[in-house]
């Protein structure tokens, strides 16, 4: 989690300024930051997703988002969108640092070393705009963001006690900080010893901006000095608006599902199953496996024979087990295993009927059957194609697991080696 926030900290201080209207690329940067710190990764990468749909040329959008994909071990989109980052931005020394790293997790050592050289080189060019900013601040010394800049470019260059003169400065002159303004001077306090300055702004942070993630923050620190009632003491505040804002996020969804019943269309049945699922998962989040029961309920009525029901139907199966009500859990995750498989095993019969000898339908059926943990029939099915065709590499896999379920190991051990033996002789 402190990783997240030092990546974080510096792909916010990349951002670079837009004249469109509306929510810029730093607030889309902040929003998905904070989100993705509270938990929600997938939630941050969306929130990333549909401001590169606003600003697709915003290098730091990409690297947000790759920093996202990178902490949920999805290293190959991460060095993707590091990469755009770097073509729209030759210069983006923070995307060279962000790919140098994911390439070392996958280890490609040399790619990770060019790829650092490469940001130490292009770092070097700090000092020579700190020259500059020198020059434009004398000559514009009220300017707030000429002082942020160079605060920035100062902690580039680990300068953090003149970092936080500039901050200081820049707290002076703004009138009104950001949460991250306070996050930002809070933690290069923290990184020099300053548990006092710190713990300051963050206290100034949570009076004006109460959040999950300021909480969060200061009971991290309240830990490092050992003030355990106050990490208490904040965690649960932290809960409290999470608590807040997924019941504030559940009656939006709630709405969102009203109005799509009022204009039914195949799409928006989708939609409301989203929804639904989307609700349910919340009412999980905060205990009321009852609610989530509802929920799950409905959205099963709505979609009953889509691939998605299987999932429904395990997550009201989990549901109801938190209630304690395990004959319908079994009964729900029988169905899960079935959802989807009836039609096809109709379908299968209906081919075996016509064809006893289809190989290919008994190897499919006796799948079916291993699915639905129906393991005699599944040992069943696939001794009567191989029968038929002894060299069916499919129905001594099919036939193997079976046995394996059914306990006879030496006799799956037996099919895996005709499989071998095959596989040589082809």
């Amino acid at each position: 989690m402190i990783k997240f926030f030092k990546i974080s900290f510096y792909v916010i201080f990349f951002f670079s300024s837009s004249l469109v209207v509306g929510k810029t690329p730093k607030e889309w940067m902040e929003q998905a930051f904070y989100v993705g710190y509270e938990g929600n990764v997938e939630e941050s990468i969306q929130i990333y997703t549909k401001s590169i749909e606003i600003y697709p040329n915003e290098e730091i959008l990409y690297l947000g988002r790759g920093t996202a994909k990178q902490g949920k071990g999805d290293l190959d989109d991460a060095i993707k969108d590091f990469t755009k980052a770097i073509e729209l931005n030759s210069n983006f020394a923070n995307a060279y640092f962000a790919r140098g790293k994911a390439k070392k997790a996958k280890g490609d050592t040399d790619g990770a070393k060019a790829d650092i050289a490469l940001a130490n080189e292009i770092n070097t060019r700090v000092d020579y705009v700190l020259e500059r900013l020198n020059k434009q601040i004398l000559a514009d010394p009220t300017n707030p963001e000429l002082y942020w800049d160079r605060a920035k470019h100062k902690e580039i260059r680990d300068n953090k006690s003149g970092s936080i003169k500039d901050l200081d400065k820049y707290f002076e002159l703004v009138g009104q900080p950001s949460l991250h303004a306070y996050l930002t001077r809070g933690g290069i306090k923290e990184e020099i010893g300053d548990i006092s300055g710190a713990m300051s702004d963050y206290n100034t942070m949570i009076e004006q901006y109460p959040s999950v993630y300021g909480y969060k923050r200061r009971a991290r620190l309240k830990k490092d000095i050992g003030d355990l009632e106050g990490v208490k003491a904040d965690e649960l505040e932290a809960e409290k608006l999470i608590h807040e804002k997924t019941i504030t996020t559940i009656q939006n969804f709630h709405d969102e599902v009203k109005k799509l019943e009022a204009n039914p269309s195949e799409y928006n049945i989708r939609r409301q199953v989203y929804f639904l699922k989307r609700i349910a998962s919340n009412q999980i989040d905060i205990e009321d496996y009852a609610e989530a029961v509802i929920s799950l309920t409905k959205a099963i009525e709505i979609n009953h024979a889509t691939p998605v029901a299987e999932n429904l139907f395990e997550k009201r199966a989990k549901a109801k087990k938190a209630l304690g009500d395990m004959e319908s859990y079994e009964t729900d995750m029988e169905e899960s295993r079935w959802v989807n498989r009836r039609e096809k095993l109709q379908l299968l019969n209906q081919i075996l009927e016509f064809n006893p000898q289809d190989v290919n339908a008994l190897v499919e059926r006796a799948t079916i059957w291993i699915y639905v943990k129906e393991y005699s029939k599944a040992l069943e099915d696939s001794d009567r194609a191989i029968k038929i065709d002894s060299s069916s590499i499919e129905a001594l896999k099919v036939r193997a697991k079976a046995k394996k379920k059914l306990g006879d190991s030496k006799g799956s051990r037996a099919d895996r080696s005709l499989i071998w033996q095959i596989q040589n002789n082809q």
